[in-house]
């Protein structure tokens, strides 16, 4: 991700706050009822690519949360493809 957005991309970023903002928005996503959290924080988490424990639990881990990750990561998917609104300046 790094070389993709320093090396090819030339852009001054780095992953840490596209992790943010993933994590911001998965956190921030609410159910109809306006407070509920939409996500599983474990699944998010694990979306992130944070697996803890010692190496032997970790091992067992691999399937674990699989389809509330998928539905993360497909909302996510859909939440980036959306047409944004076209902004002006104004002076």
């Amino acid at each position: 991700m790094r070389d993709l957005l320093v090396d090819t991309l030339k852009k001054n970023a780095t992953p840490h706050g596209m992790r943010a903002t993933f994590q911001t928005w998965a956190e921030n996503e609410l159910q109809d009822d306006g407070e509920t959290m939409k996500f599983n924080p474990d699944a998010i988490g694990y979306c992130m690519a944070h697996n803890p424990g010692d190496k032997v639990k970790r091992a067992y881990r691999r399937n674990r949360l699989w389809k509330p990750r998928m539905g993360i990561m497909n909302a996510w998917e859909r939440h980036l493809a959306r047409p944004r609104p076209q902004l002006k300046a104004v002076a």
